[in-house]
């Protein structure tokens, strides 16, 4: 079966055909156009047809789409594109069209996600005890914090995912450190939640924290870096260079990460794993896979519920395309059963 699929977000239309064989889904031609360039999804799809001419013979579409996705209909967050809708689309476009949400896109891609390290798809962080037909947590920390939970097919049961909008809920601090964060953050935005903390921005508000909290240990490379460049690429950057503050920033981040999803992992009791999306966790991934490292120990800190928690398996995708697999596999999906 050849597929269309995409990604598609504010700053960037990222389209594919992909082609599923044998249960694998194998990538083909792709092509990235700026988002602005274009009216809509569908003027994006034709010039897409018009470089790739074997897209004409596309069978089944799927579009993971950054905003709320509600019975197949979207409006962008942040493109002044037309509501997009799929029963709109599919008679536009002359096949079967699904557009989801792009972090439940990314849900239904993890479970065709290799385990084996020799793939490189994901770096695994704590083997855990895997339960095949358990439900998985996915998250991921980027330009925002998004969280979903899957729920693999069985019995006769297609692949569920539903998604959700846990990176908005409350920040609950659970150190002396980490209340002194709530604080200074409340300042700034009244209510605090986790994508304060986890994101592309919540990075760059932990490197400000500790620049404000203590200004003496500030090196002037980072002053001037962090006023002419993205906060989060210098608190990486500089931590991994040595600097000392930058690297309590990341340890913090990363302690916060692996408290959220351990709270994740925990509330859904994901035995068939918490998998890590977003591009942050991939540019620190040896901090974050370190044990007994900051990540871990937030992730097992649950109390009476510790040692559950070395029971779940952790992953770190290193896949860049698993949104684009996930999207083709609910579209082959929705084909499979109408």
């Amino acid at each position: 079966m050849l597929l269309l699929t995409g990604d598609i977000g504010g700053t960037k239309t990222h389209l594919a055909l992909c082609r599923l064989e044998g249960g694998r889904f194998e990538m083909g031609a792709q092509r990235v156009y700026p988002s602005a360039a274009f009216s809509g999804l569908e003027d994006a799809v034709l010039r897409f047809r018009s470089e790739v001419s074997e897209a004409a013979d596309v069978e089944a579409a799927g579009f993971g789409v950054a905003g709320p996705v509600f019975r197949g209909r979207c409006q962008l967050t942040n493109l002044p594109w037309r509501v997009l809708d799929a029963e709109d689309l599919t008679a536009r476009l002359g096949c079967g069209v699904r557009v989801l949400n792009d972090f439940e896109a990314v849900g239904f891609g993890v479970p065709g996600l290799s385990l084996d390290p020799c793939d490189g798809e994901v770096l695994t962080v704590q083997r855990g005890d895997r339960i095949d037909d358990a439900p998985i947590a996915v998250l991921g920390a980027g330009t925002g914090l998004g969280e979903a939970l899957v729920l693999p097919a069985s019995e006769g049961a297609p692949l569920r995912v539903v998604p959700g909008e846990g990176g908005h809920c409350d920040f609950a601090p659970q150190s002396a450190l980490e209340a002194e964060l709530l604080a200074h953050l409340r300042v700034r935005h009244g209510h605090v939640s986790w994508e304060r903390v986890l994101s592309g921005p919540g990075l760059g508000a932990l490197l400000d924290f500790f620049m404000q909290r203590a200004p003496e240990r500030v090196s002037p490379d980072l002053a001037a870096r962090r006023a002419a460049e993205d906060p989060a690429a210098v608190a990486t950057g500089l931590a991994a260079a040595g600097d000392a503050l930058c690297a309590e920033a990341v340890d913090l981040f990363l302690a916060l990460y692996g408290g959220e999803a351990g709270n994740l992992g925990l509330r859904h009791l994901a035995r068939g794993g918490v998998y890590l999306a977003g591009g942050i966790g991939r540019r620190i991934a040896d901090r974050l896979a370190a044990d007994d490292g900051p990540f871990l120990r937030g992730f097992r800190d649950k109390g009476r519920f510790a040692a559950l928690m070395a029971t779940l398996p952790v992953h770190l995708v290193l896949s860049d395309d698993v949104a684009l697999r996930g999207a083709a596999a609910a579209a082959a999906q929705r084909r499979a059963t109408t």
